[in-house]
């Protein structure tokens, strides 16, 4: 948003010092910490870091002192880009272009919701990590994206068969690629990306959808490609992807179509994980499969789970204990789309 401040205020009195103990300082401060690690290699920050205590213990610091050590440590100008993400609000969008020959196009410009412009232009220093494959070998490279846009050539030369602009997720930028080859990423997304990159991939296609960067039916294909996906997590980030998608498109003209694709996309991951808890699960599974039988009983109207919730919602009534509590929030929710007045008087006292 535009009216995002800096990681870094001055500081005038005891309430603007507190003010500045929020959110950004902390989460967005540890992102990107993270992504400066990652770029100058955990051993060269850890030695920046060591060095940094060393020459102040004992004494007082600034925040220049620490970016100074980070430098010397690593070779590598990390006082100059550390600057563009303490010292301005918000955070860039790295579209990426591939080119012939194995080159690529970096172009940034600041990252907004829809129909929100910036009175001014914005520059950032950023550690770009691209991952990427000739389709036999697959490398990761950092590019150093200091000014509006640079060409680099990747490593191996070779045009790649897809890339991932955020390399482990270590960045702290959104990221765009056109259409097909986002999609082919998510065609291929359990071989090359881990689950990690599979979450923060979703995170920042819904991100892309919220600012008009990407077309509505690609972000409902990539959905859909996802929702078989092994990882817990992952599917997490799927539902999070639905309800948005819901908020953002579905009417009441459309919501038998939306149902219908919810049932196709999710019902084989909850026929797969299934409908109650089993002996020895995973606790990623454990949490997810409520999210799955809100969303497939609820938007997806799917009358197998709505007479599940059912039997689960009349057991708890008569006895909480007698079901298991994961899903005990999700089966009174739904049981109450087909309740009548006397469910409701039972739901009120």
């Amino acid at each position: 948003r535009i009216s995002t401040r800096a990681i870094r205020q001055p500081v005038s009195a005891l309430d603007n010092l507190l003010q500045a103990a929020d959110e950004l300082a902390y989460q967005k401060g540890q992102s990107v910490l993270g992504m400066f690690e990652r770029w100058v290699g955990p051993d060269k920050f850890r030695q920046g870091v060591l060095d940094y205590l060393e020459a102040h213990k004992w004494g007082n610091a600034v925040g220049a002192d620490l970016w100074s050590a980070l430098s010397k440590a690593s070779g590598k100008d990390v006082s100059a880009a550390m600057g563009t993400f303490l010292d301005q609000g918000g955070l860039p969008v790295i579209e990426v272009e591939l080119l012939s020959d194995g080159k690529v196009t970096l172009t940034q410009k600041r990252f907004l919701s829809y129909g929100v412009t910036a009175a001014e232009t914005q520059n950032w220093h950023v550690p770009v990590g691209l991952k990427y494959s000739d389709g036999a070998t697959t490398r990761t490279q950092y590019v150093l994206l200091s000014g509006a846009d640079t060409s680099v050539t990747l490593e191996g030369g070779k045009t790649p068969v897809w890339i991932h602009p955020n390399a482990d997720e270590s960045g702290y930028y959104r990221s765009r690629l056109a259409a097909p080859l986002m999609l082919r990423l998510a065609e291929d997304a359990t071989s090359v990306m881990t689950p990690r990159e599979r979450v923060g991939y979703l995170g920042n296609v819904t991100a892309l959808l919220q600012s008009g960067l990407v077309h509505g039916d690609d972000y409902l294909n990539i959905l859909n490609r996802f929702a078989t996906d092994p990882t817990p997590e992952v599917i997490s980030a799927v539902l999070d992807g639905t309800e948005l998608a819901r908020f953002a498109f579905i009417q009441p003209e459309t919501a038998d179509l939306y149902a219908r694709y919810l049932r196709r996309a999710l019902g084989p991951t909850l026929e797969r994980i299934g409908l109650a808890r089993r002996t020895g699960e995973a606790e990623g599974v454990t949490l997810v499969r409520p999210g799955l039988i809100r969303t497939l009983g609820d938007e997806g109207k799917d009358s197998r789970i709505l007479d599940y919730c059912d039997s689960l919602a009349k057991a708890y009534l008569e006895d909480p204990a007698s079901i298991d509590p994961s899903l005990s929030s999700a089966a009174i929710d739904l049981s109450a789309i087909r309740g009548d007045l006397a469910l409701y008087e039972v739901y009120k006292k």
